[in-house]
Parts: structure tokens; sequence; C-alpha cells
């Protein structure tokens, strides 16, 4: 086995285009219309409608942008680390996404299960059949979006 290499410095230009990708989807879900629409805000009327909207609604792409980006920085360090993916060690390499990922998955669900028991509006589980548990296990099992269109 070919011992991992320290990975090299990181990319800025790429990590800018992350970073905006990732602003553009959270911008995008705050501008849904049951949460803060930039239309009808002060930035919303200094912008204009186009603009105000560009920002709002490109989130739906931003996440394609942000997963394609972060393929190519994953496959990159899996080649500076090991030389190829048939070098990989492929338990150590979920066990270190994982690591990486799910404290911050577990944070969100737990802020969001807060502001469903708080009933804010926006963020309560209220469609019929569905509750807040099966919510929970369908985003830790990575299939929240099949159960939203159930």
């Amino acid at each position: 086995m070919i011992a991992p290499a320290t990975p090299s410095e990181r990319n800025t230009g790429i990590d800018c285009l992350r970073g905006f990708a990732i602003l553009m989807v959270v911008i995008h879900h705050m501008a849904l219309g049951f949460r803060l629409p930039l239309g009808h805000s002060l930035l919303g009327q200094l912008i204009g409608k186009r603009l105000s909207d560009a920002i709002s609604f490109n989130g739906y792409e931003s996440v394609f942008v942000f997963f394609v980006l972060s393929g190519f920085l994953i496959t990159q360090r899996i080649l500076q680390a090991y030389g190829g993916v048939e070098h990989l060690v492929w338990r150590r390499f979920y066990r270190q996404r994982a690591i990486r990922i799910l404290p911050l998955l577990y944070l969100l669900l737990a802020v969001l299960s807060v502001l469903h028991w708080l009933h804010v509006p926006g963020y309560r589980v209220e469609e019929n059949g569905q509750t807040l548990g099966h919510a929970l296990f369908s985003a830790v099992g990575l299939h929240l979006n099949w159960y939203e269109g159930q």
C-alpha cells in the first residue's frame, strides 16, 4: 500500500466558487415565498426585480455547481494522497467523509427540530402522513427529497 501524501495547498478560486454556490443556495432557501421574499424588501427595491429574482432563484443550479466542484476536489485529493483510486482505502475514505459531514448534519437537524417544536411557520412538518421523526430519518437516510415528494 502506498503511504498517503500530504495534500497540497487549497485552491482559493475553487473555494470561492464553492462558497458562492453555497451562498446562492442559502439565499434561494431564504427567498422562498414563505420565508424571506427579497422582492418585497428594501434590498429588493434597491436592486430591482430582475436582479432580485436572479439572486433569489439560482440556488437550484448552484447545488449542481457545488457538487461538481466538490467531486473535482475529492478526486484531486485522492489522486494526490494515494496516487490513484485503486490505492484508496475505502473504509478510511468514508469514515473521513462521515467525520466531516455528519456533525453539521446532526446540528442542522437539531436546529430544524427546535424550530418545528416552536411552531415556527415554514419549519413545521405538517403534511398528511408526515412526522418530524420520519423527516429526520429520511434526512439521515439521504432520501428526504423522496419523502417530501410523497
